[in-house]
């Protein structure tokens, strides 16, 4: 099949896919030379098909990785170095659609590329419409990429143009997103306070959205992003608490944890925990021996793959949306020790969970109250300290 963007258009809609025609197609589109702009707008729609191919196989494993979408990452290295010097003819649009695609596919690039699209986005930057200045931040905060002091100031020149015009919502989304790059520099970067940009940043947002916004009317989803924002920036006066919906929306993935506990000493309940200061809900509150812990299903949206770089494996790790998030649950349960349970620790071919539960309890009991994560063979680290797996490790 040709390698356009008007077919891998018909695979986003829906239209059957041979697998190897599909492949074939990406790799024709990164052979390809001369047009940049039409290769990232073409690798971007295969990006987006691949949520739609193998949907069936989504369907039946609950939470997977499949082969399609491995081999979509992994491509999205090669991306760039397809590119070459065409690079520097992309627009500031073009520059976005690399990230974009990246973001689609939970890809982190690895420091080479990071470099190479912030040299190129910094030319750029005053090309940025208010979407993608609003979408650009959203992208590396989900990403974990952080592209220096220079970018971000020169990128908060140009987004202050258009707050005037942007919706409640936008400018929220944007703090949280800052604030959520801020926390993502402390732990990966090892920042003191002062010298994140993204703080000031975001407390310059915040004093506008007081000044000159009236935040009476959000959305559930906005409101809690404003929560959370200004728990870590530690700002603003405490949100008051949000009612939580009482719909049971249990995942299969979490239904195969549940009932993987039950009976065995254990008290699980499904409706889980309720943390009105964040608007949301643990997945699974457990009673072992007087204690509560606090235990969240994490399927794959919960991760990001990062690509190999040097001699390094690439490797499946919690991204800074779930980590930020379970850092801010821990804060709003200080007596609840938190437990992690990836997707991929529930048997591919019986869709069952076999974990030794009593022993893994056990050794949480004497762990302060914490953030932690499930390994293979009942092991448990702390979320700060969790570095991710290789794929092998998880055998994809």
């Amino acid at each position: 099949m040709p390698a356009t963007e008007a077919y891998f258009e018909t695979l986003y809609r829906g239209a059957s896919c041979d697998i190897r025609d599909f492949t074939n197609s990406v790799q024709e589109l990164l052979g390809a030379s001369g047009a940049p702009q039409k290769m990232v707008t073409t690798f971007l729609m295969a990006a987006r098909a691949t949520s739609v191919i193998d949907s069936d196989t989504h369907r039946k494993l609950g939470f997977s990785i499949t082969k399609t979408f491995l081999f979509m990452a992994r491509k999205c290295q090669e991306l760039v170095s397809a590119l070459g010097h065409d690079i520097a003819r992309l627009d500031s649009h073009g520059l976005q659609k690399i990230l974009h695609s990246h973001f689609l596919l939970q890809t982190v690039p690895n420091s080479d590329i990071t470099t190479i699209w912030a040299e190129h986005s910094l030319r750029k930057v005053q090309q940025m419409s208010a979407d993608e200045c609003i979408t650009s931040i959203e992208y590396l905060s989900k990403l974990g990429i952080h592209p220096g002091k220079r970018w971000v100031d020169a990128w908060w020149g140009q987004f202050k143009k258009y707050c005037e015009d942007m919706s409640e919502n936008s400018l929220i989304s944007t703090l949280y997103q800052l604030a959520r790059l801020d926390f993502d520099a402390h732990e990966k970067l090892k920042f003191d306070s002062g010298v994140s940009p993204y703080k000031e940043r975001a407390k310059e947002l915040y004093a506008y959205l007081v000044e000159d916004r009236i935040l009476a009317s959000l959305d559930s989803k906005t409101s809690n992003q404003l929560r959370s924002a200004k728990m870590w920036l530690k700002i603003g006066e405490a949100s008051p608490a949000s009612v939580l919906p009482t719909d049971d929306n249990s995942s299969a993935l979490e239904k195969a944890f549940l009932k993987s506990m039950r009976g065995l000493r254990i008290v699980v309940d499904g409706a889980g925990i309720c943390v009105p200061a964040l608007g949301k809900r643990v997945d699974l509150q457990v009673l072992y021996n007087r204690s509560v812990f606090g235990c969240e299903v994490d399927g794959v949206s919960h991760f990001n793959f990062i690509l190999a770089n040097g001699d390094q494996e690439a490797r499946i790790a919690y991204n800074p949306q779930t980590q930020f998030q379970s850092w801010l649950t821990s804060q709003a349960l200080p007596n609840v020790k938190l437990l992690h349970l990836p997707f991929f620790l529930r048997d591919k071919q019986s869709g069952d969970v076999q974990l030794p539960w009593n022993k893994i309890f056990d050794g949480l009991e004497g762990k302060p109250p914490n953030s932690y994560v499930l390994h293979g063979g009942g092991k448990v680290k702390p979320m700060s300290e969790h570095k991710g797996w290789t794929l092998r490790d998880i055998q994809i």
